[in-house]
């Protein structure tokens, strides 16, 4: 983003842009894509993937257990509280 300074100025939200040599800057989009992987590995043409398919990815996705939520996924977590 070539305007970084003026959308800081004007949101007062700081940007942080990951130097490409450091993966570990990126952790979240390397884990989003793993995961992604799983559904829809190399070589699958996305031309052919339904609307159907993505949203259960999603939904799949959304919804998985999670470690720090003490294996409940985000839902159960919430309807529990």
């Amino acid at each position: 983003m070539i305007q970084n300074a003026a959308f800081t100025i004007a949101t007062k939200v700081a940007l942080h842009f990951c130097y490409l040599h450091c993966a570990w800057q990126r952790g979240a989009v390397e884990n989003i894509n793993g995961l992604v992987l799983e559904y829809f590995p190399k070589g699958v043409e996305l031309k052919k993937v339904t609307i159907g398919q993505i949203t259960r990815v999603q939904w799949r996705l959304s919804n998985r257990p999670r470690i720090h939520l003490d294996g409940q996924s985000p839902t159960e977590f919430f309807h529990s509280v």
